[in-house]
């Protein structure tokens, strides 16, 4: 049985390419929760974006806490010295 010379040359131009293309598999798909997953990691606007929310999420409990709890004490002359009249000032 003889080949069609066409047929012969598309034999061997299929082997040659097939010899010539490496083996390997296509990557695997991505999938959407992924990318966008990688996205947040990647973007710099994002984790900024991230960072200034979680600023102001520090800054509102600061906001919300009692302040420092301070107590003073003054004693004043309210006349002459030697009458006795003095005023004490606690806050």
């Amino acid at each position: 049985m003889r080949l069609s010379p066409w047929v012969a040359a598309v034999a061997v131009t299929a082997n040659t390419l097939a010899a010539q293309s490496p083996a390997t598999t296509p990557p695997n798909p991505l999938t959407l929760a992924e990318a966008r997953s990688q996205a947040r990691e990647a973007s710099p606007e994002i984790v900024a974006a991230h960072r200034a929310v979680a600023a102001a999420a520090g800054r509102e409990r600061q906001a919300g806490a009692w302040s420092n709890p301070t107590l003073a004490y003054a004693r004043e002359q309210t006349a002459r010295s030697g009458d006795g009249n003095s005023q004490d000032i606690v806050s």
